[in-house]
């Protein structure tokens, strides 16, 4: 008699690769619609053989996590991935010589899933169990295992400098250039690419922990890299060479090389002008992060006008991408305000510069207030920067409260959270009798200031 349940696997598998296809083919709705049916079809095989199909079942979800992540559905994707990575890890108890390294390449990709859902914490556990058992599997298999190792360090030490631990992820970091580096040199046109991103990252974790000296030198292997992986395959590489060479502009000046911060400033806004204009306009941040950057860099080199210009299209773009979404462009919206505002007071339009500076004063301020560990040192920048300029408009006593406050921020910091900013607290309290000093306000301002400030502070 016939039995049609017998042909469901081979239904199932060739509806999996018909929709493996159609999403490397780059079309991931399409493949949504025959990997959905797979994984309906192995979950009712696996209900009724979970020691045969259970296997069959986790990756199919793994497949369809991937195709609802390009399709743009990334919190369905990241559920599908996880419920993948938990039904692959209870076989792989039971039998790990077999299912571990599948179980390794599944979290692999829940932790990754959950870094672009914003959601770091989470992703930390996947990711340590993912670099601990890609460590096993690349001891046996070093060439077979070795690039997914090298994938998990660094996403790891993207999570623990997410959740304010740059130090430990920088180590992790560094492991994967090492691994990468190695993988590059035996099959560069496989592992460059890898090399280059984990180099842009290991530079982007050395600023955070303020070594812009040492965070130079991978910036600038990774734009090579990615320069010459652009020059190849530029639809594919384009998007990662701006990027690079914009965060080459921002370590070239913080290491005061202005003539060279400066070119490679001018070349990113390009690049992503380019991409915005040929291949999409979710490139509008990157211009308006290379526009924020080039006005800063064109301030410091004395050309104020061509800084305005950059800074006004800067503000323009990333207001509008903050109407529409304000919590992921709220940082860098403040951040082009304060530098539009220091364009407008280079260019003689004071009343203009002081509201815009004021405005980007308000808004750092709503940030500290939501993260304080994490904007507290950008808002007290730039209440310096405000009472440098309110202090030559001669408002004396309005730059006396901004630098005031500027002390009470870390003060409050420092009792909410002991021992972790006693150090930028001390460091905030000499600026703020050094500003006394220098401008001529009496010698018990500063911590008059300094206590008006932390009282009206929110505790």
């Amino acid at each position: 008699m016939h039995d049609p349940d017998r042909r469901l696997p081979d239904l199932s598998r060739s509806l999996t690769h018909l929709a493996i296809a159609l999403r490397d083919s780059g079309l991931p709705q399409k493949a949504l619609v025959p990997v959905r049916e797979a994984v309906a079809l192995y979950r009712g095989l696996a209900e009724r053989e979970p020691d045969r199909h259970t296997a069959d079942l986790a990756n199919s979800l793994s497949n369809l996590g991937q195709c609802l992540t390009n399709a743009g559905e990334l919190r369905e994707g990241v559920d599908a991935v996880r419920e993948a990575a938990s039904l692959q890890g209870s076989i792989a108890q039971r039998d790990p010589g077999r299912y571990a390294a599948d179980h390794a390449s599944y979290l692999l990709n829940l932790g990754g899933g959950l870094l672009t859902v914003g959601e770091p914490r989470q992703a930390l556990g996947p990711l340590r169990m993912a670099v601990v058992l890609g460590r096993i599997l690349a001891k046996h298999e070093p060439a077979r295992f070795t690039p997914d190792l090298a994938r998990s360090l660094g996403n790891l030490g993207t999570a623990l400098r997410e959740v304010g631990k740059p130090r430990e992820g920088l180590i992790a970091v560094g492991q994967s250039v090492a691994l990468f580096r190695g993988l590059a040199e035996l099959e560069p046109d496989r592992y460059l690419p890898g090399l280059a991103r984990s180099l842009l990252s290991q530079s982007e974790f050395l600023w955070v922990l303020d070594r812009p000296d040492e965070a130079l030198g991978p910036v600038q292997e990774a734009v090579t890299s990615f320069r010459q992986l652009a020059s190849r395959e530029p639809a594919r590489y384009l998007p990662e060479l701006a990027h690079s060479v914009l965060n080459l502009g921002v370590m070239l000046q913080a290491n005061h090389k202005m003539v060279d911060a400066l070119v490679a400033g001018r070349e990113a806004v390009n690049l992503f002008r380019l991409l915005v204009e040929r291949v999409s306009t979710q490139h509008a941040v990157g211009l308006a992060d290379a526009l924020n950057n080039l006005g800063s860099d064109l301030l410091n080199v004395g050309h104020p006008r061509e800084a305005h210009v950059a800074l006004q299209e800067s503000v323009t773009l990333f207001r509008r991408l903050v109407e529409h979404e304000p919590a992921p462009y709220a940082a860098k919206f403040a951040q082009a305000l304060g530098n539009f505002g220091h364009s407008l007071w280079a260019t003689d339009q004071q009343s203009e510069a002081l509201a815009a500076l004021r405005d980007a004063l308000a808004r750092f301020r709503l940030l500290a207030r939501n993260e304080p560990s994490r904007y507290t040192r950008d808002l007290v920048r730039w209440l310096h920067n405000c009472s440098v300029i309110l202090l030559k408009a001669g408002m004396r006593q309005e730059a006396l409260r901004y630098a005031g406050e500027a002390a009470a921020r870390w003060r409050n910091l420092a009792q909410r959270e002991p021992g972790r900013h006693d150090e930028q607290y001390r460091s905030a309290r000499a600026n703020l009798a050094r500003f006394c000093a220098e401008n001529g306000f009496e010698p018990g301002d500063a911590l008059s200031a300094e206590l008006h400030a932390s009282q009206e502070l929110d505790p």
